[in-house]
């Protein structure tokens, strides 16, 4: 059993918790059951009530924490407080970076074939 099952135990206490952490109404939570695999279903990403209270997972998840946790095969306990960061930190770079950005950072020039 985990440290914070008693959060999500029972129908009030699940609801509260949703309440208390801003997970929305289209994201679906149960508990899972011994010897389920996390990774069977690809259309769910499963996390764990630890990495929501400990690591600070919130909703809507990056999608790409999803797909480096399904690319990687790890679980969500698996994954330390930083890495969590790291990808969120990239995640939010890509998406305040634009096209001005690139074209400040590269500069197409004309070759024999094209440009390059």
């Amino acid at each position: 059993m985990g440290k914070y099952r008693f959060m999500v135990s029972s129908p009030g206490a699940l609801a509260e918790f949703c309440r208390e952490y801003n997970i929305p109404d289209d994201v679906h939570l149960e508990l899972a059951k011994k010897g389920d695999t996390p990774w069977g279903d690809l259309d769910r990403c499963p996390f764990t009530v630890v990495s929501i209270v400990e690591r600070g997972l919130r909703f809507p998840v990056q999608p790409l924490i999803c797909e480096f946790l399904r690319q990687t095969r790890l679980c969500p306990t698996q994954v330390s407080n930083n890495t969590y960061k790291i990808i969120n930190g990239v995640a939010e770079l890509n998406r305040r970076l634009g096209l001005a950005e690139i074209l400040h950072q590269y500069s197409l020039s004309k070759n024999k074939g094209g440009f390059c």
